[in-house]
């Protein structure tokens, strides 16, 4: 089982990480903490005055999934196992060109359906009542959500553009990439068809 585990994880992360990135949007150094060499009671508080940022409006185009709560989500079924995602927290970091960027952590796992008479197995819709075996930590998750230039980050794998286009496909490889990414940006739980998700919310992002 863990076999098989590793495999399905380092085949989604070999995936991401075979993708060009998108474009460096990163806001940049962090500003100086208060407390550091050479500033004053005065310096530091006006250092964390300037550190303060009014919270990022959410176009309504969006709807993140700030309100996780535990919550498990499928991502891809294939060659035997279905892949899950745990969602432990997410939040609103900051704003992403015509969206936001959301940041959080996750917790990836995988189920085993092969049958001993090796014949098609019957994946499940839910992870209700499904043996998970869950990664030993969460990874860190970093989600741009955008009509123009949406993208993710997974551990420490790269910035990854997804290509979101209705008149294309989504490779398989990337199918739990895109998933997450509609659970991350619209709090879409289906299990439907990724393309299906990619019409509904007017994507039309052609791969680079």
């Amino acid at each position: 089982m863990m076999e098989k585990t590793s495999w399905v994880i380092a085949a989604v992360a070999l995936a991401v990480a075979g993708c060009n990135a998108g474009p460096d949007m990163d806001p940049g150094a962090p500003a100086a903490e208060a407390g550091e060499a050479g500033s004053t009671p005065e310096t530091a508080g006006q250092s964390q005055a300037a550190e303060t940022k009014p919270e990022a409006a959410v176009p309504d185009d969006f709807k993140p999934f700030v309100d996780a709560g535990g919550s498990i989500t499928q991502g891809r079924c294939h060659m035997d196992a279905c892949s899950w995602m745990k969602w432990e927290k997410l939040e609103v970091v900051g704003d992403s060109g015509d969206g936001v960027e959301l940041a959080g952590s996750v917790l990836g796992g995988v189920s085993d359906h092969s049958r001993e008479d090796r014949g098609l197995p019957d994946y499940p819709d839910s992870a209700d009542d499904v043996a998970i075996e869950w990664d030993p930590v969460p990874s860190a998750v970093s989600y741009w959500c955008s009509k123009t230039q949406p993208g993710m980050k997974w551990g420490d794998e790269p910035r990854v553009a997804l290509a979101l286009d209705p008149e294309s496909f989504v490779p398989g490889a990337m199918e739990s990439a895109v998933r997450s990414y509609f659970v991350a940006c619209h709090s879409d739980l289906s299990t439907g068809p990724v393309d299906d998700a990619i019409v509904k919310y007017g994507y039309r992002v052609a791969g680079r």
